[in-house]
């Protein structure tokens, strides 16, 4: 993997552990490594294990292909979506839900697309 992987998937970490409201010594204990540690991951200085990257995605509640895959490239934008709603609380998700299924609704009527 390329240093910059490593430093996205830092940031994908840090975004997640701030989204679940834990913070870096929360997220150390539970996942069984140090906080020091998390903080360097976190920054992109240092190489993640594949135990240490397991264990974090189980904390974080999240398949660890979640923290591999870039939300941005082409093809992963339903990662991207996840992690917004993810911050949203259960009236703010109703809210995104019935305007994405009225905008949907208004396609197929005006654009004849299923």
């Amino acid at each position: 993997m390329r240093e910059q992987d490593y430093r996205n998937i830092g940031v994908r970490i840090h975004n997640l552990r701030k989204l679940r409201g834990l913070s870096q010594a929360a997220l150390a204990e539970r996942a069984e490594l140090s906080t020091p540690y998390i903080s360097h991951i976190e920054r992109g200085m240092k190489l993640l294990s594949l135990p240490a990257l397991l264990r974090i995605a189980e904390v974080l509640d999240i398949p660890p292909g979640t923290l591999l895959n870039d939300p941005k490239t082409p093809g992963n934008s339903h990662l991207e979506f996840a992690f917004l709603l993810d911050a949203c609380s259960p009236v703010e998700r109703q809210v995104i839900y019935d305007l994405v299924l009225a905008a949907k609704e208004s396609m197929v009527r005006h654009f004849k697309i299923s």
